[in-house]
């Protein structure tokens, strides 16, 4: 589940069923979480830190792809994606693009 969003690091074709969108999605929430204590123990000063921001750099790309690939799975345009560019929207939209099931071809 999680290797497979990341073996496909920069893949946007194909299919993501839920459970990578939800491996990689629980993988960021926790490496955040800890990216953001290392942050505090070592550089407690600084809004974000160096852990945090290179855990940034390194899942944007993989959660984009994901993402687009999700959205093929679900059904919807590939480039659904872009509502995550909008406020209290994106939070609607993980939710919701996680929840709904695969749709056959």
């Amino acid at each position: 589940m999680l290797f497979t969003a990341l073996k496909k690091y920069a893949d946007f074709t194909g299919r993501a069923n839920r459970q990578e969108y939800w491996g990689l999605f629980l993988f960021i929430f926790i490496a955040s979480f800890v990216a953001t204590i290392l942050d505090l123990m070592f550089y407690a000063t600084v809004e974000i830190g160096p852990f945090y921001f290179i855990l940034i750099l390194g899942v944007f790309i993989p959660s984009i792809a994901t993402l687009a690939r999700r959205n093929r799975d679900a059904g919807w345009s590939q480039w659904a994606f872009i509502l995550v560019f909008i406020p209290l929207v994106n939070l609607i939209y993980y939710i919701v693009i996680g929840c709904v099931p695969t749709k056959e071809k």
